[in-house]
């Protein structure tokens, strides 16, 4: 028995001696790894960093593609057209004082019609002072601007964070973006949780089609693939990518009577919002024109 009791613990100091020349040390527990983050985890811990930042540079691109189908013309045949509107707002934004200094380029081409602007925009609290290619500044209320420039766009983190809870979360895993290990998010919107960005679009149709009209169009809104998507770093829980994307589709039927053997006219569109993040905290200064002259909408401007 005393011998079985030997050899019991020279196996164990055997043992001990192995793992200690392994570089364990028996006598110490390991420390525990971190426990990943879950994806709700991470889309709170991220939106709490992000509405910490004094200041963010964001590059924001949108692409808009409208095909309009089946419309009735004075010769009976149906008329089809294609717009696709592109926009480019790159600049930074002083978030603890709710100021912005960007640059904007549109493009719109029609087919029959292409039109390129570019203008400087700078923001300070509900004001914007917008600069045309003449170089002369006007200054309006941020209400005037036109429903595409949504505060996401301009450095305000707080309506694309209430957007992402209003969908159905999912987790797509780690990728790289611009050599930065990223978590990719997945949010799955849907007529709801889109409904203030959709009401923009009915409202921008009332000057043309009367508020009646509009709203039956807001009705009728049939929605196609809402998605946002965010791409963020879990170790410092920053949102360096976010892409809104969603399709809808609008029914003319009830404003024009359709061509004899044609489909009932719509309008299709497609839109594609992609904002990038960086320069983090990188302190920069906005400066207000002055003698800026005052308009109610981006028409006055001259543009």
């Amino acid at each position: 028995m005393k011998i079985k009791q030997g050899l019991c613990i020279s196996a164990l100091m055997l043992s001990l001696t192995l793992l200690a020349s392994c570089g364990v040390n028996p006598g110490v527990g390991a420390s525990p790894t971190p426990r990943p983050k879950t994806a709700a985890e991470l889309l709170q811990s991220s939106e709490t960093t992000m509405n910490k930042l004094k200041f963010v540079h964001v590059v924001s691109n949108t692409v808009v593609n409208e095909d309009i189908s089946n419309l009735p013309s004075q010769d009976g045949q149906a008329k089809s057209l294609k717009i696709d509107i592109g926009e480019k707002l790159d600049g930074d934004s002083l978030l603890s004082t709710q100021e912005a200094a960007y640059n904007l380029n549109t493009s719109v081409d029609s087919g029959t019609i292409q039109q390129d602007t570019a203008m400087k925009l700078v923001t300070q609290g509900d004001k914007v002072y917008v600069q045309n290619k003449n170089g002369t500044w006007y200054v309006l209320s941020k209400a005037a601007l036109d429903s595409s420039l949504d505060n996401s766009q301009l450095g305000d983190f707080s309506a694309l964070f209430a957007l992402a809870k209003k969908g159905t979360l999912n987790d797509s895993g780690t990728e790289k973006l611009n050599g930065v290990t990223v978590h990719h998010l997945v949010v799955t919107l849907d007529k709801d949780a889109l409904k203030d960005r959709l009401q923009k679009v009915a409202d921008s149709l009332q000057a043309v089609l009367g508020q009646d009209a509009a709203k039956s169009f807001f009705d009728t809104i049939q929605l196609s693939k809402p998605t946002l998507d965010l791409w963020i770093d879990e170790s410092t829980s920053r949102l360096y990518q976010s892409d809104l994307t969603y399709g809808l589709t609008l029914d003319l039927s009830s404003l024009a009577t359709p061509t004899p053997g044609a489909s009932a006219p719509s309008i299709v569109i497609s839109s594609d919002g992609k904002s990038t993040y960086s320069n983090f905290d990188k302190k920069v200064t906005v400066t207000v024109p002055a003698d800026a002259i005052p308009a109610s909408s981006l028409a006055e401007v001259g543009q």
